[in-house]
């Protein structure tokens, strides 16, 4: 009922053409809303809880998707480390209680599940509420549930209705890096899945690639360990930022230079050209790229002879110049599309590897199986929006040259675009359009400036060219994409923040102009995203 008052309230604004005023209303009501919600929400939680808090030091609370935790600060935690210690503490409840139970797989790259038999459904539950700990909660599967609830805090005589009927339960301790906002919650859970009995078997109560019915004698043998299943991807992955300081005097002077030649007009600063602004999106990304995909074997960072002030090479991480992997005859360049159709010349790159634009974050913990299939064929994630047919715009011209390009090659049509997210390319298939449209590429290459016949290669032709000679599939990705420019950014910024319900986030530019207090709104909002410095900044830059 809140949520369609506000809109009405915005929408009649607008229809008297006062967007200012309606964007105001609307972010002055959803803030007012939401810190009434937040200090009464705060006040119920200290009312139960401020004495479980004080018992032990490292106690802290702590706001975790619009609700109060109680968690354990530790000076550093990460995804892996919090699933692997949850399914440890409560397997080692379940084996002191002699509560039998075996491992099964999940599809999710978050977090691990045990199975249980339902008949000891209320051990389980006394069980945990016995060797609970301060920050140990559990999540059931209904959606009429609370999101959790404080094991400590909850009477041991028995479990609620809800956790009666859940057939999935979530085991969490909830933990948080020192002197930062990221804490690991119900995502990074143990789920205890509850299987019945039926004509004298145990069967799961949801499917898994594994086994989903069992003897009731066989139900605690041990899955076959060691070999993994034969889709996953077992091959190295790398990733590749492009990043470029459009502030540096240097650089500047080098980009004037270029459009003197074409008969363009110099630009004083990089402020003309939003992709060329810089607000330390790349640190973030790899900030990001450190907690949530620790799959990645190395990174590399193509930049032109620059590297940020705060980057440091490590033995994961890798600056790569212009010159090392773009042809001398064709620098400089300030054309993305030059420098992306010469990643695959990047030296001991991995045959699979991800590329991804300085704005691009990863929001959970994802897998090299979201990026690649099991055989090594690349992904990709195709976007409902359509290639656009104007003819001015040369990000428009370039997904035309790719559609032509396809029909042409292949006698077929393409018409989405590609998500605002990761692209997950083989150094083979860039070769491989390197050798089989030369002059096309050549063409791209020339171009010190993005034109009208460039082809976009990493970030759309590959995918559709993969498909067509078997080489890359469809699939999708959770990605969330948030525009700076818009009117809504804050409210918008806030939602992601303290719902992070996404695999990656494309944090873009779209070209308006950013006033001064929105180009901060966006820098705290990176901070607030990733918090926590990663192993390739310097000492002391947070």
């Amino acid at each position: 009922m809140k949520q369609r008052v506000k809109e009405l309230i915005v929408r009649i604004l607008r229809v008297f053409g006062l967007h200012g005023v309606a964007k105001r209303a609307q972010e002055n009501v959803l803030t007012v809303i939401a810190r009434q919600r937040s200090n009464a929400a705060r006040a119920r939680f200290f009312r139960v809880h401020a004495a479980l808090i004080d018992s032990e030091p490292g106690l802290d609370a702590v706001l975790y998707k619009d609700h109060w935790l109680v968690s354990h600060v530790v000076e550093s935690t990460s995804p892996r480390t919090a699933m692997t210690s949850n399914r440890e503490h409560l397997e080692a409840i379940l084996e002191r209680e002699g509560i039998a139970y075996r491992r099964i797989p999940i599809e999710s790259a978050n977090r691990f599940r045990l199975a249980v038999v339902d008949v000891d459904r209320a051990a389980v539950w006394d069980a945990l509420t016995r060797n609970a700990l301060a920050n140990s909660y559990l999540y059931a599967d209904l959606k009429s549930d609370p999101p959790s609830i404080n094991l400590t805090t909850q009477s041991s005589s028995g479990a609620s209705p809800n956790f009666d009927e859940a057939t999935v339960w979530r085991y969490f301790e909830c933990e948080s890096a020192a002197g930062t906002d990221l804490t690991m919650g119900d995502l990074f859970g143990c789920e205890i899945e509850f299987w019945t009995q039926v004509d004298g078997a145990l069967v799961a109560s949801r499917w898994n690639r594994m086994v989903t019915r069992v003897s009731v004698d066989g139900f605690s043998e041990s899955l076959p360990d060691g070999l993994p299943f034969f889709d996953e991807p077992l091959f190295p992955v790398d990733v590749v930022f492009t990043w470029v300081d459009g502030e540096d005097p240097n650089w500047l002077a080098r980009k004037n230079d270029g459009l003197r030649a074409i008969g363009a007009a110099p630009v004083s600063d990089a402020g003309h050209d939003s992709r060329f602004v810089s607000r330390d999106e790349l640190k973030s990304a790899l900030r990001s790229l450190e907690i949530y995909a620790d799959f990645v074997r190395h990174v590399y960072v193509v930049t032109a002879d620059q590297v940020p002030g705060w980057l440091i090479q490590t033995d994961r991480l890798t600056v790569i110049d212009h010159r090392a992997i773009i042809p001398e005859e064709v620098l400089p360049t300030f054309n993305s599309h030059v420098i992306e159709a010469r990643l695959h010349h990047i030296e001991g790159l991995s045959e699979q590897f991800i590329y991804m634009n300085d704005d691009f974050l990863f929001g959970r913990r994802v897998s090299k199986d979201q990026f690649f299939t099991g055989n090594g064929l690349s992904k990709f994630y195709l976007s409902k929006a359509l290639i656009s047919t104007d003819p001015h715009l040369t990000v428009d011209r370039a997904a035309q040259n790719t559609q032509q390009l396809i029909r042409e090659a292949f006698g077929r049509v393409v018409t989405q675009k590609f998500k605002h997210a990761p692209y997950s390319l083989r150094r083979s298939v860039l070769y491989e359009i390197e050798e089989r449209f030369p002059a096309i590429v050549e063409r791209t290459l020339k171009a010190t400036f993005r034109s009208s016949t460039d082809l976009p290669i990493a970030s759309s032709f590959h995918h559709y060219y993969g498909y067509m000679t078997g080489q890359a599939v469809s699939d999708d990705l959770q990605s969330r994409y948030i525009d700076v420019g818009s009117e809504l950014f804050e409210v918008d910024a806030a939602r992601l923040v303290r719902l992070r319900n996404y695999d990656t986030l494309c944090v873009n530019d779209g070209g308006e102009i950013v006033t001064e207090s929105r180009d901060a709104a966006i820098r705290e909002f990176l901070v607030e995203l990733q918090p926590n410095a990663a192993s390739w900044e310097r000492v002391g830059d947070s």
